[in-house]
């Protein structure tokens, strides 16, 4: 969307992965996603019908990042050097960009117990579709993948950021 509206929609994005990665769905609130940007509320909700919406947004967004950066490091690599560069490449995105990793976990976690059936099938099928673009260049199945990306992410963030183990940003 260009424009202000859309960098400003933009905006908007940013702050909401920053506030959901911090405290999940239920922890955020649009307060201070607004607050973050600093819009009013009623301005996000013309942004976005409501609290979901934005979540979703959030979502989309973190799932984007993830595989640009998997497409980015498997880039003319098979076998076991595209495994290698993928786990290299999450660590990277951890250490650059934390709040998208962290909301990345809790979709993952949230997904199986999400009282809204479409939101975990799409959770669902956005953690698999990154594996459809990486798999073939990995020799692992999609699912193996997303398996293996999952794994790879939980051990980063437990390892903590660089210089720092287990302290935040």
């Amino acid at each position: 969307m260009p424009g202000p509206a859309g960098d400003r929609r933009e905006q908007v994005v940013a702050a909401a992965v920053a506030e959901f990665a911090a405290g999940g769905f239920h922890g955020a609130t649009t307060a201070g996603i607004a607050g973050r940007v600093g819009v009013s509320q009623p301005y996000l909700y013309r942004l976005f019908p409501d609290k979901r919406a934005l979540f979703a947004a959030a979502a989309e967004h973190c799932f984007g990042v993830l595989a640009d950066t998997l497409e980015r490091a498997c880039r003319g690599l098979r076998g076991a050097p595209a495994l290698a560069a993928v786990d290299v490449a999450c660590a990277g995105l951890l250490a650059q960009r934390r709040e998208v990793v962290l909301l990345l976990l809790h979709l993952a976690a949230a997904a199986p117990s999400s009282p809204h059936p479409e939101d975990a099938r799409r959770i669902r099928a956005a953690w698999l579709a990154l594996g459809d673009g990486v798999a073939a260049r990995t020799g692992l199945s999609g699912q193996a993948l997303g398996a293996r990306l999952a794994r790879s992410l939980v051990a980063d963030v437990l390892r903590g950021p660089a210089g720092g183990a287990g302290r935040g940003r």
